[in-house]
């Protein structure tokens, strides 16, 4: 699954989000939470694995949005997605994704 995330590296790719701010501003939570959700999708669809480690939704936010792009935190991010049931906490810091 680490694949996923690596050839995303290069952005801008097919099926990837690029990776670049907009108008030199911050992404605004709602789209960082759009634009992570809709990439977490195409993974998934994929790799056919609908289960995240912590790890890997880390790798995944820091490859989509480098420090300084997003507006919101990735723990704030992963709290907002399992809120509005996006994704399901499971223990040992598992991450089931619930949309498709």
């Amino acid at each position: 699954m680490f694949e996923c995330f690596k050839n995303m590296k290069g952005g801008g790719g097919p099926g990837n989000v690029p990776i670049s701010k907009a108008n030199g501003k911050a992404k605004s939570k709602s789209v960082i939470i759009k634009e992570f959700s809709s990439e977490l999708i195409k993974i998934s669809a994929r790799t056919m694995e609908s289960n995240f480690t912590y790890d890997q939704l880390n790798q995944l936010y820091t490859t989509l949005f480098p420090s300084g792009s997003a507006s919101i935190t990735f723990n704030d991010l992963l709290e907002s997605l399992n809120h509005h049931g996006q994704v399901l906490k499971k223990p040992g810091n598992i991450y089931k994704l619930c949309i498709s």
